[in-house]
């Protein structure tokens, strides 16, 4: 919240139904999708021969209801919340008790979908893809973090598969 909103009328034209809230893990712990937890799939980005992503760190983002004929890449499960603010400062730590939220068992937080001649890949959360300092101490996340080893590898795996070179 605010960015899934702010792409939902793209997303709905793909199918995809974005809520406009903000996941977090109910326990508070980093929000790592792993094929050992069960939450990120065997796909056409996660399978490449030689380049396999086997996790991806995030930080935050949302989730969707993907159309029937897209692939799950990663989802969200009965260990998230998405909260459901109405307005942006509601988002901040802690988020208030009366804040709105939801389960996030059935959402998806990334999927890619053959769409004709073309692909679309939607991700919930844009900071796996980016490299950052955060705060005074400079603390790292996306790409920078410790446990995003796979992010950058996770993301050359989407290219491909958009430009159809794999």
């Amino acid at each position: 919240m605010p960015s899934a909103g702010s792409v939902s009328n793209l997303a709905a034209r793909f199918g995809f139904n974005l809520i406009n809230g903000s996941a977090q893990r109910k326990d508070g712990q980093p929000e790592i999708f792993s094929r050992a937890r069960g939450n990120l799939t065997a796909n056409p980005i996660t399978d490449v021969k030689g380049f396999e992503i086997d996790s991806i760190r995030c930080w935050g983002g949302a989730g969707f209801f993907p159309p029937p004929e897209a692939v799950i890449v990663s989802a969200l499960g009965d260990d998230y919340e998405v909260f459901l603010p109405s307005k942006v400062s509601d988002v901040y730590h802690p988020i208030a008790a009366s804040v709105p939220k939801i389960v996030g068992t059935g959402l998806a937080n990334g999927a890619i979908l053959q769409c004709g001649r073309g692909r679309v890949f939607l991700f919930a959360d844009g900071a796996p893809f980016t490299a950052q300092l955060e705060g005074i101490k400079s603390n790292k996340r996306g790409m920078n973090h410790p446990d995003a080893s796979q992010n950058a590898r996770f993301l050359l795996n989407i290219i491909h598969w958009l430009d159809k070179s794999y």
